[in-house]
């Protein structure tokens, strides 16, 4: 079937078209649907409207922001129609990437026991006057920092890799090269730097997609 002129002007490469549909104020449902429309004739291939319906529902639980983007690299990469992971596994690997980059700074900055920071001072001094056993602490250099809450879904995912305890989970990541402060790209570490990012990568999928199916 030929495109209508309406869909045509919206296949018009002068911006993100995609961006256009999610940042307007019409339902998630019918923005997913416009943009698989919009997808359809940028990759000019035959309306499919229960293909339509059937991504509105599954995509419901991504933000506006991340299928645009998605279906913006879809409409530019894809030789044939995508699949549906086609869509929302780029969308999964952003999210793992910032929650693995998230606990991987906070165990540096906090431990393997997740505790508050404490405050840094400088050097201890003497006032004068004062006994040998009397210390003051020097200026503050950097104030004492809490230990934020871990959110629920990266409880479950280090519980997963920690035999059941989210404690033993973070002690596990906290093997990470990169939990203490160098990267390495070979030897002994750099096995165990890629063996515990596969671990963890692999139960962070697991737990996220059983939110993505649990919301729809």
């Amino acid at each position: 079937m030929t495109p209508s002129a309406a869909e045509a002007k919206m296949a018009e490469p002068t911006e993100n078209r995609f961006s256009t549909i999610f940042n307007s104020s019409r339902s998630k449902t019918s923005k997913i649907e416009m943009a698989v429309a919009l997808l359809r004739v940028m990759l000019d291939k035959p309306e499919n409207p229960p293909l339509a319906a059937a991504w509105a529902n599954a995509l419901q639980t991504f933000g506006d922001d991340q299928l645009a983007s998605s279906f913006a690299a879809a409409a530019l990469t894809s030789k044939g129609w995508p699949t549906l992971s086609d869509i929302t596994e780029p969308i999964l690997e952003a999210e793992y990437a910032s929650d693995f980059s998230w606990l991987i700074a906070g165990l540096r900055k906090h431990g393997a026991e997740w505790r508050e920071r404490p405050a840094i001072y400088g050097d201890r001094y003497h006032k004068p006057g004062a006994g040998m056993d009397d210390w003051e602490d020097g200026p503050l250099k950097e104030p004492a920092v809490p230990a934020p809450d871990i959110p629920l879904r990266l409880r479950e995912v280090l519980a997963r890799i920690g035999a059941g305890q989210h404690a033993a989970g973070l002690a596990e990541l906290n093997r990470h090269p990169l939990a203490n402060g160098y990267y390495a790209d070979s030897g002994e570490a750099a096995r165990t730097r890629v063996a515990i990012e596969r671990e963890f990568h692999t139960a962070w999928m697991a737990v996220r997609k059983r939110e993505v199916v649990g919301s729809n």
